[in-house]
């Protein structure tokens, strides 16, 4: 079950929480120099879903959390890429639609309406990659690292249904506070100072609010990999008992 107040108040749990979220925020803010701060993200996640509480590691070991925060980068890709080629198709497939209307009226149409049925073929692809993906994180995470491991899709999609309703809840308190985010740009004076910490507060929501949230709301859906066998599963098969033929035979 999700502790949404502890997913929010765990950073400030720790007695170098400041120093800690600075360091994350300034390097979240560089190119490359991000991959740590996504390797220090996973580290957390790993955590929660291993079953332990959410903490804020000491930021060591970088050259770890670098490559580590790599391979999620790579994840994540193969998991974007097709959606972005079948949307990228749909809009050359419209553009050629255009100018085919230009001399056929009625092929241009059909031709713009395939163009828009990829379009939204590529965003529905898009929108379950989002919602598989950290569901193939826990995947990766639990099966030892292997990169494999985050892409057996037919069973990361039943363990996402396993977990359904914590997995959406997660998703809801991602969504409304990155939207109260930005509402907060909108009013002149609150936007000025909001923008200023905002490296700030991004770092909050994206390395420390997601893991706690995605890796409990992934926990349970491994609990059946490491439950303990009923008595009936455990007891051995004995041997085999001799038949009235057998002992005929005797």
């Amino acid at each position: 079950m999700i502790n949404i107040n502890k997913a929010f108040s765990y950073p400030f749990g720790d007695k170098e929480w400041p120093i800690k979220i600075l360091v994350g925020a300034a390097i979240s803010a560089f190119p490359l120099a991000n991959f740590i701060s996504v390797g220090y993200k996973y580290k957390i996640f790993k955590s929660v879903l291993n079953g332990e509480e959410p903490y804020m590691p000491e930021w060591d070991d970088f050259k770890g959390l670098f490559f580590q925060g790599i391979w999620l980068f790579l994840i994540g890709l193969c998991y974007i890429v097709p959606p972005m080629i079948v949307g990228s198709l749909g809009f050359m497939v419209i553009f050629f639609g255009v100018l085919v209307t230009i001399a056929k009226v009625e092929a241009g149409v059909i031709i713009l309406l395939i163009g828009v049925a990829f379009i939204s073929a590529g965003f529905f692809l898009w929108m379950l990659a989002a919602f598989l993906y950290p569901m193939a994180l826990a995947s990766y995470a639990k099966g030892d690292e292997n990169f494999v491991e985050a892409f057996r899709i037919v069973e990361i999609f039943k363990r996402t249904l396993a977990v359904f309703g914590d997995y959406v809840i997660a998703f809801i308190v991602m969504y409304v506070v990155v939207f109260v985010m930005l509402v907060l740009f909108i009013f002149p004076l609150v936007g000025i100072l909001f923008s200023i910490v905002s490296i700030f507060f991004i770092f909050y929501i994206s390395y420390l609010l997601w893991p706690a949230l995605f890796g409990t709301a992934c926990m349970d859906a491994f609990e059946r990999d490491t439950a303990p066998k009923t008595a009936l599963e455990k007891k051995k098969p004995s041997k085999k008992e001799p038949t009235k033929k057998d002992l005929k035979s005797k």
